[in-house]
Parts: C-alpha cells; structure tokens; sequence
C-alpha cells in the first residue's frame, strides 16, 4: 500500500518534471524511471521518453534559427564591407 501511494505521489512529479525542466535533467529522470520497478510498465516510461524528445526537437529548432541568424548577419556585414571598400577605391 506504501508503495502505491509513494508511486501516485512520485510519478506524477517526475512526469511534470520531465517535461519542464532542462534536456539533462530530462534524461536523468528518463533514466530513474526506467530503473525503478513500477506495476505499470511502459506507461510512465513512453511519458518522460516523449519529455526527452521533445526538448530535443525544441533545440534543434533554436539551432536552425540561429544559424538563420547568423547568416543573414554575416550577409548583412559582407555586404557593409564591400560597400566600404568601393567608397575607399572611388574616393
């Protein structure tokens, strides 16, 4: 019955945790779950897997904004440059 009530009580937090909290913490809590003995297998694990890859989703999607970012910037900045040398070559 302790045990029952520790897992009602346990895995309603590591669920909540894993999908709020950092990428490592979400594997670690991926990893807890999947080690630690519960009466319904697979359930709680699919849960706080989907917490794992959707952080990672979440990351790859910032990476591609900011390589955006950064080659509109470096365009933006090539083209600052040549537009200096042409004023420097005609002046």
């Amino acid at each position: 019955m302790q045990t029952i009530l520790l897992l009602l009580l346990i895995y309603p937090i590591m669920i909540c945790l894993s999908f709020t909290s950092s990428l490592g913490a979400r594997l670690f809590i991926a990893v807890v779950d999947g080690l630690v003995p519960d009466p319904v297998p697979f359930a709680d694990e699919i849960l706080t897997c989907t917490g794992v890859l959707v952080k990672i989703i979440k990351i790859r999607h910032l990476l591609r904004l900011l390589n955006t970012i950064l080659k509109v910037g470096l365009i933006i900045l090539g083209m600052i440059v040549i537009g200096m040398l042409i004023t420097y070559m005609v002046s």
